[in-house]
């Protein structure tokens, strides 16, 4: 429910959604082959108990801006993470807007 609510407000913000996963093998798999079509990324940071952190850390590499999805606290996540921009639950479309330009500014070397 939340990822289509997600794919809602990508839209309704002029995005559009290229992929929404719903376990991290199959984020992984995308990432394989799709990367390339990403320009930014929402995830959750617990899918079905699994850390997401591994696809975050592609995205990192890939330079591919993100932020994580959550209802932790800043204790609940690990360190080398918190620096990254969260959308607590719940959210509103502006929020995601509000986040998405942070990360994308960030991720910006211009």
């Amino acid at each position: 429910m939340i990822a289509l609510l997600i794919e809602d407000y990508v839209r309704d913000l002029g995005g559009s959604v290229v992929v929404s996963c719903g376990e991290i093998a199959e984020a992984e798999a995308f990432m394989d082959g799709g990367a390339g079509r990403i320009g930014f990324a929402i995830l959750d940071l617990s899918v079905q108990g699994v850390l997401s952190t591994p696809v975050a850390e592609r995205l990192r590499l890939l330079g591919i801006p993100f932020v994580f999805c959550t209802g932790y606290d800043a204790g609940s996540i690990p360190a080398e993470w918190l620096q990254v921009p969260r959308l607590r639950k719940p959210f509103n479309r502006d929020e995601v807007a509000r986040l998405a330009r942070i990360a994308l500014a960030a991720a910006d070397p211009g």
